[in-house]
């Protein structure tokens, strides 16, 4: 079940049923006119459904995108809408164009991912894996850029960039959030948050629009 609200009325503006299982993660366009919802079932076929927002109701714009073998953990939209980015169980990292459905699978994704995020300038797709590894390809020649290992001691469950896009930051299983300079394959900085985060908790942050 998904549920979206009015934030200036905090009224809710529709319960959506679409999806037989529960989503597994949810993300807006940029626009904030559609939004992207993963099936964590197979109940679902695991697919992606890309849904339109007004301010009276969701439809469903697409009915589904389908490809994936398994739960779905991640997605994010490019800023023009037109394609979504996902990473799934079944270790896989894969491109979508909405406008036929059709899908790229990016090369060498060996572990299970459970985060993706696309670097501003839309040049960079960065995956943060179970292994604890970050893998960066091109957005446009969809070739593998970088591989760091073993940023973190346990899986890595969270990763965005940073405004200047050659930082990612990344928090992990291992109750530590990370700053890395792409170029230099180097981490800057280590965050722990033992006393806020329950260790083994899939911990998340955000990041201010001035990072």
């Amino acid at each position: 079940m998904v549920k979206l609200w009015d934030v200036d009325s905090g009224t809710e503006i529709k319960v959506n049923k679409v999806l037989k299982t529960p989503p597994s993660c949810i993300s807006f366009c940029e626009n904030g006119q559609y939004y992207a919802t993963a099936a964590s079932g197979k109940g679902d076929n695991y697919a992606i459904r890309i849904q339109s927002v007004t301010s009276k109701m969701a439809q469903v714009q697409k009915t589904n995108i389908e490809g994936h073998s398994d739960s779905v953990n991640s997605v994010a939209f490019s800023r023009s809408g037109r394609h979504v980015f996902s990473v799934s169980q079944d270790r896989t990292a894969r491109i979508w164009d909405l406008n036929n459905g059709k899908f790229e699978k990016l090369p060498g994704c060996t572990s299970l991912g459970n985060s993706i995020a696309v670097d501003p300038s839309e040049a960079l797709i960065a995956v943060g894996l179970n292994s604890a590894d970050v893998k960066v390809w091109g957005r446009n020649d969809h070739k593998l850029a970088h591989t760091i290992s073993k940023i973190h001691d346990e899986s890595i469950n969270c990763i965005k960039f940073m405004a200047n896009g050659n930082s990612i930051i990344t928090s992990s299983r291992d109750s530590t959030i990370k700053i890395t300079d792409l170029r230099k394959n180097k981490v800057l900085h280590t965050l722990e948050h033992d006393d806020l985060i329950i260790k083994g908790s899939n911990t998340q942050f955000a990041l201010s629009p001035m990072s």
